[in-house]
């Protein structure tokens, strides 16, 4: 069954796609998630139409690209242990 023009160019542009957001996301060595690899994508016209933030995040996922998450620091749970260890 032959394809489409249509989805033989539509194949063409995710690949484009998959290639400028594997090259942003080295580029903040990994730091960057979906939102902000759009954003990006968005000020510097990389592309014509700049797809929804599902489709970012299906693409990243299936190239594997994960974004570094930092934990909040809590000053809470550290006077916790402090208290606990003056207790005893």
């Amino acid at each position: 069954m032959p394809q489409s023009v249509q989805s033989l160019q539509n194949g063409h542009w995710k690949i484009e796609l998959s290639k400028n957001i594997q090259s942003i996301f080295d580029q903040s060595k990994g730091r960057y998630g979906t939102p902000k690899i759009r954003e990006i994508m968005k000020k510097e016209n990389l592309l014509d139409v700049i797809p929804s933030l599902k489709r970012f995040q299906r693409l990243m996922k299936n190239l594997g690209l994960f974004a570094v998450v930092y934990k909040s620091f809590s000053l809470k749970n550290q006077t916790l242990k402090k208290k606990i260890y003056l207790i005893y």
